[in-house]
């Protein structure tokens, strides 16, 4: 019985042992610990675990007191299962990109796996090139892996410096092949980078990578940087600036993106998902830009994620705020530029304004600066309003569709929302919500089916932009916004567009409207279809007459189109009035009109807003709610993490077995008295 005890007491403190090993290896920054030290901890704690399971087994097999045998079993394998659930935890978090809060015994477990990593590289990989600060560890497929070598070195270097570093002394081991199914996944100093393996040339993946790997080095022990920095430092060194700019920009522009104090906060600040390698590229670009490289990479090593918010104002001088204002106004000023750019360089359309003369210029700038100025640019959600749209279109036209039949309820509290939407066609009901709780976004079809999802704040961004599509669609063919109508400069034509202003009208003393009137040239055609044999490519021009009246009161809001197709002879007719509805302006009556040049009725639309009252705004938020109310949410726990209230429940009932099992004390024998005789 004595063994038994004995061997479950050192299972326990080998694993002490080893977890204070290893905790010294990261406090002291040995990250990659050589692969004898992991050799040695498995098989001590799994030498000990198999000697006190055989022991055990024999004792249960011949001796007595199997309960408290059974016990001193349970306890003494409980340090051994908990390493494996905890490393079982890990993999599926990593896997399924799950929010996650850093701990003691997560850093001691890298630095324990940088040790098994190298192990595992002697056992599996064939060949290791090493060069002045990586080594390439492959199984001899990639080609010249001198010349790799030699320009990832030059690549860490060249990060290095850009936030104001050297290189590190310890090696940067970049693995080009796979151990145990790794791929695309940095701990430490090693980056794995399978996928393309056999490249010769460095891989977008390559160098994500390595990045992670460099900074990780160059950080230091208690490193806690959100995701958001930690991605986009890794995206900043990996791909092309310019897209990244772009595509964020553009997400922007329909309303698809977070708020960056969004992805410092849970789940986003342990989680490596989209919106962190979508939002992080562009946003650790601004940061080396505005704040320099140095301080971006003192505010990457120096934040933690309790304090985030002092740490970083603290660290950049600027509310944290602020610096996401600045953000977004430094990302449209550069997706300008580089769109200018890329214009001048391929010069393939004309977008051409010009003026009749009379036209006063300095009214026209004052025109445009108040269109600019509106709430039109600005794709905010409503707030604190419910209200009711109702939009009706009838197109007799061939290949248009017959019917647009759109109703729309939407709610709006605070930051949260309610919204049903039905139109034809398609025939379907639509259900929006984003409540304290929950988030959903659910389509009932016409045969009863609901199709959708339903999760945490992690998908925010897509809804909101939804609501923004869907809210911007609900007035469409009926719009007001000025943009859709007012001549402007455009780098992103696919035609030759000639505009010529004829007038422009200032509100006089008496009304608040602005009257514009102007032609448009299109002449399509001269890229698609290439010329044959010198011969000229066929062009299709279409000429309109535009007059424009739009409201000052209301943002600029469209008050009057009138539209004339010179090719076709349809006459479009459209007027409407508009209010300010909590914070976005919308048609509260508009009717559309198309006639062609016999003034017969082509097509013709009315839509309508209303505020709705408060028994309706309740009835939507009943409604909404009770379709999302049985579609299950994202992010639940993980099922390894069950696993741990096993291994505690192992641990208790081995603890209640050895109280049972105990060995009874000897029972008090009675001596009587001695007779005299």
């Amino acid at each position: 019985m004595r063994r038994i005890i004995y061997l479950s007491l050192a299972s326990w403190v080998c694993f002490a042992f080893w977890a204070l090993l290893f905790y010294c290896f990261w406090r002291l920054q040995w990250l990659r610990p050589h692969g004898v030290w992991a050799v040695a901890s498995l098989s001590t704690m799994f030498g000990l675990s198999l000697w006190l399971d055989l022991i055990g087994l024999r004792s249960l097999w011949r001796g007595n007191r199997r309960v408290a045998v059974v016990g001193w079993m349970l306890i003494g394998i409980v340090p051994l299962a908990s390493f494996g659930v905890h490393r079982l935890s890990s993999v599926e978090t990593f896997q399924n990109r799950l929010p996650n809060r850093v701990t003691t015994l997560d850093r001691v477990s890298a630095c324990w796996l940088s040790s098994f990593f190298h192990a595992a590289s002697l056992a599996k990989l064939d060949r290791s090139v090493t060069g002045r600060h990586v080594v390439l560890l492959d199984q001899g497929q990639s080609k010249n892996p001198r010349d790799l070598v030699a320009q990832m070195d030059a690549h860490l270097e060249q990060m290095a410096a850009r936030i104001g570093q050297a290189p590190p002394q310890q090696m940067i081991y970049w693995v080009r092949g796979s151990i145990l199914g790794i791929d695309g996944f940095a701990v430490g100093p090693w980056a794995f980078c399978s996928r393309n393996e056999d490249a010769a040339t460095l891989t977008p993946l390559d160098r994500h990578e390595v990045a992670h790997s460099l900074v990780f080095t160059l950080s230091g022990p208690d490193q806690n940087p959100p995701h958001l920095l930690v991605e986009g430092w890794a995206e900043s060194q990996s791909n092309d600036d310019k897209a990244m700019i772009e595509s964020l920009q553009r997400d922007r522009s329909v309303h698809r993106h977070h708020r960056i104090d969004d992805l410092v906060q849970h789940p986003y600040y342990g989680a490596s998902r989209g919106p962190t390698y979508s939002h992080g590229g562009p946003f650790c670009l601004f940061l080396m830009q505005r704040y320099t490289p140095e301080t971006f990479f003192k505010l990457y090593r120096g934040v933690r994620r309790d304090s985030f918010r002092s740490d970083a104002e603290r660290v950049l001088g600027d509310p944290w705020l602020e610096v996401e204002s600045q953000f977004w106004m430094w990302l449209k000023s550069e997706a300008e530029q580089i769109s200018k750019e890329r214009f001048v360089q391929d010069g393939r359309f004309e977008n051409v304004i010009e003026f009749d003369e009379g036209v006063d210029r300095e009214q026209w700038e004052t025109l445009v600066e108040k269109c600019s100025l509106a709430e039109w640019t600005d794709h905010s959600i409503p707030h604190d309003v419910s209200y009711a749209v109702d939009l009706s279109f009838k197109d007799k036209r061939q290949h248009r569709t017959p019917l647009i039949d759109r109703h729309l309820k939407a709610v709006f509290d605070r930051q949260q929302c309610w919204i049903t939407e039905s139109q034809t066609p398609p025939t379907s009901e639509r259900f929006l919500m984003i409540t304290g709780e929950k988030i959903a976004d659910l389509i009932r079809h016409q045969d009863g089916l609901v199709t959708g999802s339903s999760a945490g704040t992690q998908i925010r961004a897509e809804v909101n932009h939804e609501i923004y599509s869907l809210l911007e669609r609900t007035h469409q063919p009926l719009d007001c916004n000025p943009w859709g109508y007012l001549p402007r400069q455009r780098n992103d034509l696919t035609y030759n567009e000639n505009i010529r202003i004829h007038s422009v009208v200032a509100p006089s003393p008496t009304t608040t409207q602005w009257t514009i009137r102007f032609s448009k040239r299109m002449e399509y055609g001269k890229t698609e279809r290439p010329s044959h044999e010198g011969q000229e490519v066929e062009r299709e021009v279409e000429e309109e007459e535009v007059e424009l009246r739009l409201g000052e009161a209301n943002g600029m809001a469209l008050s009057k189109l009138i539209l004339m197709i010179q090719s076709t002879g349809e006459r479009y007719t459209y007027e409407a009035r508009c209010e300010n509805v909590g914070g976005r302006i919308m048609p509260v009556k508009g009717v559309l009109t198309v006639l062609d040049d016999q003034s017969q009725v082509l097509a013709e639309g009315r839509v309508s807003t209303r505020r709705m009252t408060s028994q309706e705004s309740l009835a939507v938020k009943q409604a909404v709610a009770a379709m999302a109310a049985n579609v299950d949410t994202d992010f639940k726990s993980i099922w390894a993490d069950d696993l741990r209230w096993f291994v505690f429940a192992v641990l208790v009932g081995g603890l209640v077995c050895v109280a049972i099992g105990r060995e009874p004390p000897l029972p008090e024998r009675h001596i009587g008295e001695v007779s005299s005789r």
